[in-house]
């Protein structure tokens, strides 16, 4: 092969990545881009306060029921074909929501595009995986990294200024719209993607997927709403039944087997050691991240009285700090193996004592030492996250990389689910118990936001427990 083909080959093969990677770019970006426009939305159309949550949540909802099975579909008709089908579906959604004039409308069409969302996400770590050599995966992984914290820390930004632009004055409207250029560029884009081989022309296990999705649908839906019913006992009685959906879909699964019929979910996938533990240690992970997000929101918006744009730039240090860490983790992975998941996860440790400490005497995060802690964590997190994401995925054979997707994909939204919903408890609980004096000036939120915050570092030591677990079960040399 002449130089000239060998550079073109190259910018092809990067050209690709990008396609592959930018529908993960616009999902992250749109959710954040919501987030600021939710507000607007809820007085234009009318919308209650649980229906403006139900919109902004619906697209999760939507996502997390679906993940598994929408994995297994493009093990079985290609990752490539199913990325496209959901592309496709949430350029529709786009401009269904663009048009809509309800609350119910807005939460069906968000609940839609979470379908579709779970019809590209798990097909993206798939296809990182099959268009790019085992030894180009630290690299791919560390640009996705990189992308996600591009989404969390200017997606909020985005969405005040195409608020600010009011183009065509349509409002929030144009929130919706943007998905279409990046539709377009994706499809048009395809051509470059090659398809994810070994794929299987089994049936579908329809009995299970549909006994999957309502048990997730159960649990996901009452951790979503558990802290604003009046009866906890009722939210626990459902999650409960959620688990009792689940236990009864493995069930199903292991008498399929037996009966050598398709199944949805083979479990001899947790057979393999690394894949389990590393699903636990992504779990603990984002637990404490998705925990932290949420206390850093709320003191700064309840305490700090901060509009939505001053609390995106309290993120944008952290955002900074993830993305330069995450394009750096390919080569310091090389360089320091394993070490660097224990620094990583180590640093976000002292980070979140640091800022604990500083917000308890003197309450402002926009100093110097609270934006030196908020990139700390930011660096530590892409030190470890970023590279864990790949070293999981590569602990399974290629084919059941599409259900491991999907199955890793799910674990992210319900340790979002569970990290708002156990800190945001905690969170509330600390306020309540400080006295009413306190409560008057605010001083029982600054409290309650420091003491939360020690609960965030109860999950980092977890998770670095669960760090060390990972390498010793699987003697993953890197």
């Amino acid at each position: 092969m002449s130089l000239n083909n060998k550079k073109v080959e190259e910018i092809k093969k990067w050209l690709c990545l990008a396609i592959i990677l930018l529908p993960n770019l616009m999902i992250s970006l749109n959710t954040y881009m919501l987030q600021v426009a939710l507000p607007m939305i809820q007085k234009e159309i009318i919308a209650s306060f649980s229906e403006a949550q139900m919109i902004l949540s619906g697209y999760a909802l939507g996502l997390s029921a679906t993940l598994i099975v929408c994995g297994k579909l493009g093990d079985l008709f290609g990752q490539k074909r199913l990325l496209k089908w959901g592309v496709i579906g949430f350029m529709l959604t786009a401009v269904l929501g663009s048009i809509a004039q309800s609350a119910w409308q807005l939460i069906f069409i968000r609940l839609l595009q979470g379908i579709f969302g779970a019809c590209i996400q798990p097909q993206v770590l798939v296809l990182m995986r099959s268009n790019f050599k085992k030894e180009e995966h630290s690299l791919v992984f560390a640009i996705y990294g990189a992308l996600t914290g591009i989404g969390f820390t200017f997606g909020l930004i985005l969405g005040g200024l195409i608020m600010h632009l009011n183009l065509w004055n349509l409002s929030w409207r144009n929130i919706f719209l943007i998905n279409i250029p990046f539709c377009f560029l994706i499809l048009v884009g395809l051509g470059l993607v090659s398809e994810s081989t070994n794929l299987k022309k089994d049936a579908i296990d329809y009995t299970g997927a549909i006994i999957l999705m309502i048990g997730v649908t159960l649990i996901a839906y009452e951790l979503f709403y558990f802290k604003i019913r009046q009866s906890a006992s009722t939210s626990l009685l459902i999650i409960l039944c959620g688990i009792g959906m689940i236990g009864y879909f493995i069930k199903h699964e292991k008498r399929m087997v037996k009966l050598k019929k398709t199944v949805l979910l083979d479990m001899i996938i947790f057979k393999q050691v690394g894949f389990t533990w590393g699903l636990l240690t992504i779990l603990a992970v984002y637990i404490n991240m998705f925990g932290y997000f949420f206390l850093i929101t709320y003191y700064s918006q309840w305490r700090l009285n901060y509009d939505v744009l001053l609390t995106s730039l309290v993120f944008l240090p952290l955002g900074i700090g993830f993305i330069l860490s995450s394009l750096w983790s390919a080569k310091l992975l090389r360089l320091l193996q394993k070490k660097l998941l224990y620094l990583g996860v180590t640093l976000m440790l002292f980070s979140v004592l640091a800022l604990s400490f500083w917000s308890y005497y003197y309450g402002e995060l926009l100093t110097p030492v609270g934006l030196l802690a908020l990139s700390g964590y930011g660096i530590g997190l892409g030190m470890s996250t970023t590279p864990l994401v790949g070293l999981v995925l590569n602990c399974l054979p290629f084919k059941f990389s599409g259900i491991g997707g999907g199955l890793l994909n799910t674990i992210m939204y319900f340790a979002n689910m569970l990290g708002v919903c156990l800190i945001g408890i905690i969170f509330n609980y600390g306020i309540n118990l400080l006295s009413v004096s306190e409560k008057s000036n605010n001083m029982a939120i600054q409290k309650s936001f420091s003491y939360s915050l020690l609960v965030v570092c109860i999950f980092i030591m977890l998770t670095q427990i669960l760090v060390f677990l990972f390498f010793k079960k699987t003697e993953n040399k890197l």
